[in-house]
């Protein structure tokens, strides 16, 4: 396996994400199951799009393996084609050569239970699977919504991300890791991805 030093989460129940010696600035999230970006993710576009530039390449939203095979459709699916719709309006998102993370909102369920929607990206050269690492996301303040967390994208539920291709990336979190999530801001906010392995194909 190859190690880099990424940042990484996951989708729809699995988790994982990562971004090479280089992180994307925390987004707020907002609240509902709209995946609109907020006020910071938009000041964050503009961020992404200046690192990508040179990427040459337009993104791609891809469905997760698991999804794919239950027949879901970017079209067919709410989240899916909400988040369609960030890449299109982004299509230079994510940095150069690497592989980042991009923080869409916080989302929940009919019982009101809070998820983190991401969108996972990359850029690098190759396609990446079998990923794990320890993610650190929190304030300065010494307040955590993840510290250290063991996190795992396998090929057989997520799938091979291709190079240009972004995948969303969704981690459950308790009602107290919400109210931290709230408080992170490009200006206080923590990331550590730390023990990062991947394959390539």
């Amino acid at each position: 396996m190859k190690k880099i030093g990424f940042m990484l989460l996951m989708v729809l129940l699995i988790i994982v994400s990562a971004a090479c010696s280089n992180t994307d600035d925390m987004n707020e999230n907002t609240t509902g199951d709209k995946t609109e970006p907020s006020e910071a993710q938009q000041e964050n576009d503009d961020q992404a799009e200046d690192e990508a530039d040179d990427n040459g390449e337009t993104l791609t939203l891809q469905l997760l393996k698991a999804d794919e095979e239950n027949g879901e459709t970017i079209e067919g699916h709410n989240i899916y084609s909400e988040l369609d719709q960030i890449v299109k309006d982004n299509p230079d998102m994510g940095v150069a050569n690497d592989f980042s993370v991009f923080v869409v909102n916080a989302i929940y369920d009919d019982e009101e239970n809070a998820k983190l929607l991401l969108l996972a990206i990359n850029r690098l050269p190759d396609p990446i699977k079998n990923l794990s690492f320890n993610y650190t996301l929190g304030t300065e303040d010494g307040e955590y919504v993840f510290e250290n967390q063991h996190v795992t994208m396998d090929e057989e539920t997520a799938g091979v991300l291709q190079p240009n291709s972004t995948f969303p990336l969704v981690l459950s979190i308790t009602p107290e890791q919400d109210e931290v999530l709230k408080k992170i801001d490009e200006n206080n906010q923590v990331v550590k991805i730390e023990d990062f392995e991947f394959e390539t194909e």
